[in-house]
């Protein structure tokens, strides 16, 4: 379960498990190092951020760090319990305080490529496997999205540059190739005219790629669209080799 600060609440909850009709708790059978879920919060109210006299009074006078930090951001706070391989039960629980951003330059430049990828790609998934839409309106829809964050930071957070110049946030500048990806993988891509050709993507291939993102990490999700390219020709000759 996840428990926000006040001024937040926790909307659409996104991986591999199952939710009951009351309440915010998530029940899943099974979780292991590589399993993984995405939360959505919404504001309900607005955060309050710490005023720089504030904070400029804190540090001159040698007030705890805890305690300033606290006042400029919110808390997040997941609480799992679960019983280990030996049966017995555990409670883990994980606390996080974001910082509060004032300004959409702010946000901007602290944001995170790989986690805002992972749950557009992850509402992508389940649009397609639980919502049944089209493969083709969720690919126009990511490309949409993906042109509206664009076109916020070229309208709200830059002032310079021409017209027709193309401006990309510096921490969000691979998005377009993440999701040009996204979009050529077995899970979205569309199939060809010809259901013999060889570029045809089987039903249960596509499945089981489409539930993979659900459960995938951002780092895991990255690496399925963007995979490494390793250089062939400069290897040592014992590259390749199983040692004995």
């Amino acid at each position: 379960r996840l428990r926000v600060s006040h001024g937040l609440d926790t909307g659409d909850y996104v991986g591999d498990f199952t939710r009951p009709q009351r309440g915010d708790e998530v029940i899943a059978p099974v979780l292991d190092s590589d399993s993984s879920f995405a939360v959505l919060l919404k504001y309900t109210a607005t955060l309050k951020e710490k005023s720089k006299e504030k904070s400029k009074s804190n540090s001159s006078t040698g007030s705890g760090t805890l305690a300033s930090r606290a006042e400029s951001s919110c808390s997040l706070q997941l609480a799992i319990l679960y019983s280990d391989a030996m049966g017995n039960r555990r409670i883990r629980i994980h606390t996080v305080m974001p910082v509060i951003a004032s300004t959409l330059p702010d946000v901007f430049r602290n944001a995170d490529v790989e986690a805002v990828f992972s749950i557009m790609a992850k509402q992508a998934a389940k649009a397609v496997i639980i919502e049944g839409k089209p493969l083709s309106h969720i690919r126009t829809a990511l490309i949409e999205k993906c042109v509206h964050i664009l076109f916020v930071y070229r309208r709200y957070c830059t002032s310079s540059g021409a017209p027709g110049q193309l401006i990309l946030p510096e921490a969000l500048k691979l998005l377009p190739v993440l999701l040009l990806g996204f979009a050529k993988s077995h899970a979205l891509c569309a199939q060809p005219n010809s259901a013999v050709s060889q570029a045809c993507i089987p039903g249960d291939e596509r499945a089981a790629a489409l539930f993979n993102i659900v459960s995938f990490s951002p780092d895991q999700m990255n690496r399925y669209v963007y995979p490494k390219v390793y250089s062939l020709h400069d290897l040592s000759n014992f590259a390749g080799v199983s040692y004995p």
